[in-house]
């Protein structure tokens, strides 16, 4: 049994050495690739367009439609996020409550050569003076700072998107008070560019992100570099959502008790 000793011993160090590196080394690799354009930009998709993307994306996108269709919201548009991020396709669908009060949106991320795909449904709140509720059911958590104007509800893996919709309204008449919900109107592209380019800057004013000489795009800082990819990283990650869902668990509870 000794024998075993020096071993476990040499693999619990390089274990160590391994994670360590990563630690150190990815956040360096993110702050030296990844670009963000300070003014994103959102195109329509093209129904020939439509037809020709993979199966999973439009079986995806279209079951969020139907999803979000039968709680009151209408479809707007649908539309690929272009040269947001490195290496990361997205496309969604993006929908309207009938009085127009509160947005929905369902996006599918094709990520990496592998083509890796993510997607979950978000609805948006806005009111008056710029503050806003945003909860979501994706499974992977921001590694941005919510703005101190946003309220950002996470809700992993919840698949039900009626609860999705009674907790988001939940927490909308619990945050509003008296100020005003802005009603949606005018161009849906323009609205949701706006409110990406909102985002970053607040991400900029917060020093996670900073202006790239030379071109029109934003880039994470040293620190903020460390503190995103930290977020993403074992063990931060499985603590972040565990915590998000014991919080999402605690919502539903609440919003069950209030019907």
């Amino acid at each position: 049994m000794d024998d075993w000793y020096p071993l476990l011993s040499i693999a619990i160090e390089l274990a160590l050495f391994l994670l360590a590196l990563l630690w150190l080394g990815a956040p360096l690799i993110v702050r030296a690739t990844m670009t963000q354009p300070v003014e994103p930009r959102f195109d329509l998709i093209p129904e020939a367009t439509w037809e020709s993307l993979p199966g999973t994306v439009r079986e995806r996108l279209e079951a969020a439609e139907a999803g979000v269709a039968a709680l009151g919201f209408r479809p707007v548009a649908r539309l690929q996020q272009v040269r947001q991020v490195p290496n990361v396709d997205a496309y969604l669908t993006l929908l309207k409550q009938e009085r127009g009060e509160d947005w929905a949106a369902g996006t599918v991320l094709v990520a990496g050569p592998r083509k890796q795909e993510h997607h979950y449904v978000e609805f948006s709140t806005s009111f008056e003076g710029g503050s806003s509720v945003d909860t979501s059911n994706s499974t992977e958590l921001s590694s941005f700072d919510p703005p101190p104007r946003k309220t950002v509800v996470p809700m992993p893996g919840e698949v039900d998107l009626a609860r999705l919709y009674r907790v988001h309204r939940a927490v909308v008449e619990r945050r509003r008070g008296d100020v005003p919900k802005v009603v949606a109107s005018g161009s849906a592209i323009d609205h949701l560019e706006e409110s990406v380019a909102r985002d970053l800057r607040d991400q900029a004013d917060r020093g996670l992100l900073v202006r790239d000489p030379g071109s029109h795009e934003w880039r994470p800082t040293l620190i903020g570099a460390y503190r995103m990819t930290w977020r993403l990283l074992w063990p931060v990650a499985p603590v972040r959502r565990w915590l998000a869902r014991r919080r999402a668990r605690r919502l539903v509870e609440e919003v069950g008790a209030a019907r």
